[in-house]
């Protein structure tokens, strides 16, 4: 790059790299301090509380209870801090900031690694350092990430395990990676996606993953019962595979902010009903207002076809997995890196239940198409997938404050039109699926991608 350039190249990243800086500071550490927010962590723990009072065997109190994984890292912190409250809330966020920490050296050794394997030219001729700062701005401005922080959730538990396992995928060590996976799994079910993907692609793999989700269910089963060791996925699965119908029975797949695709095509068979302030209070799925109801017809419509869509969605990720129409052509690095991209951002797509926030876990994916497009030539100059790209990571990422983002996509004008004024403006963003509609374009960018990884002149 000629000298003038470059100079204002470095000013742009300079300046990105201090707002990146002061935006972490207000939203990743001075609000995530001010309140506690961590709700859902303790709602989560409660059963180990009750199991270490009474000493009895840990009983799974609600269908979306975390797993062996969590209960034995929350032991360890309960016992660490001795039941001191503040304790527990500084771990953990400390918590937060190791694992992000983690997942970032973990997703930036990986593509390194991708770099000096597939294109040991671009060493000389990408500014690697700068490459570094632009996904240091990325992770540091992604929103779920942000939030996730701010919760105190255990999301940046499982990124960290994921990003950990792929660099460990990426050098072979298939017993590392495995095992990691599975503890990821172990948290919350939404890392099984990547069980499947080495059920495709990698049997060794996945019998390494298998063997060690197993240990860990035994270690929980012998310190914790049967329903936290090794009845876990039984009870939780039988409970993910009833019908998540939604309508006239809460079900979190009727929840307003259920993002993923089923949910909102779910969503759009039924309506809210406007919030009574007589209303009684009710469990976290059943508060008028924020649950999608419909008539019996439709009802029975929308989860025909929602189901039908997420159906299609999984056999068509199958089949561009399986089939290795799009990656055939790629050296291995290449296409692991490609594939596990994919399989993240398709699980948040296809689940049942997906949160805004969660799409962090697709963090991996959006680093690799941002390094990608740098590195390679023909991504570079790919318009069409630098334009999915840029519009998924503002409705998804929200890179700017998420406030802004909202405003500038005037779901208040559809608030307004149905009616539904009692939805924070962040609940509406949610509730007409525009989270989604980021995550569709993201995987429309590693499709476009994937053509400029299979091209010649890119090997």
């Amino acid at each position: 790059m000629p000298h003038p350039r470059r100079a204002i190249a470095g000013a742009v990243l300079a300046l990105a790299l201090a707002y990146s800086a002061a935006h972490f500071a207000i939203s990743g550490v001075r609000n995530a301090l001010a309140v506690p927010n961590n709700g859902q962590i303790e709602e989560e723990y409660e059963v180990l509380r009750k199991h270490l009072a009474t000493g009895r065997p840990i009983r799974i109190e609600q269908p979306r209870q975390y797993g062996p994984t969590f209960i034995l890292s929350m032991h360890a912190l309960l016992k660490a801090c001795g039941g001191d409250g503040p304790c527990v809330l500084r771990s953990l966020y400390a918590l937060q900031l190791v694992g992000a920490a983690i997942a970032f050296a973990c997703c930036w050794l990986s593509l390194r690694l991708w770099i000096a394997r597939v294109w040991p030219d671009a060493l000389d001729r990408v500014d690697l350092a700068a490459v570094a700062v632009l996904l240091v701005v990325l992770w540091s401005n992604f929103a779920p990430l942000l939030a996730i922080i701010a919760t105190k959730n255990v999301e940046t538990w499982e990124i960290s395990l994921l990003c950990a396992a792929l660099y460990a995928y990426l050098r072979e060590r298939r017993v590392v990676a495995g095992a990691l996976v599975a503890a990821a799994a172990l948290i919350k079910l939404l890392p099984f996606a990547i069980f499947f993907y080495f059920l495709l692609v990698d049997r060794r793999a996945l019998a390494y993953a298998s063997a060690a989700a197993l240990v860990i269910l035994a270690v929980a089963h012998a310190l914790y019962g049967p329903e936290m060791g090794l009845m876990y996925l039984v009870n939780i699965g039988i409970g993910a595979a009833a019908p998540a119908s939604f309508g006239n029975v809460p079900a979190a797949l009727a929840w307003h902010e259920n993002v993923s695709l089923k949910g909102i095509v779910a969503k759009m068979f039924g309506h809210l009903e406007l919030p009574r302030s007589s209303a009684p209070r009710l469990g976290v799925y059943e508060q008028v207002g924020y649950v999608t109801v419909a008539e019996p017809r439709l009802h029975f419509w929308g989860n025909l076809v929602s189901s039908a869509v997420q159906a299609a969605a999984i056999v068509w990720m199958t089949w561009v997995i399986a089939a290795r129409t799009h990656t055939a052509a790629m050296v291995r690095e290449s296409r692991v890196l490609w594939e596990w991209s994919f399989v993240t951002v398709m699980m948040l797509i296809v689940a049942p239940q997906t949160a805004i926030d969660y799409e962090m876990l697709a963090l991996v994916a959006f680093s690799f198409v941002l390094v990608a497009g740098l590195v390679l030539p023909p991504a570079r100059r790919d318009g069409a997938m630098w334009a999915c790209y840029a519009a998924a990571v503002l409705l998804v990422g929200n890179i700017v404050p998420r406030s802004v983002v909202v405003r500038a996509s005037l779901v208040t004008v559809l608030m307004n039109w149905s009616g539904y004024t009692h939805l924070k403006p962040l609940e509406g963003y949610s509730y007409y699926g525009y989270p989604l509609v980021g995550m569709l374009l993201m995987t429309a960018a590693l499709m476009r991608l994937s053509r400029s990884l299979a091209a010649p002149q890119s090997v």
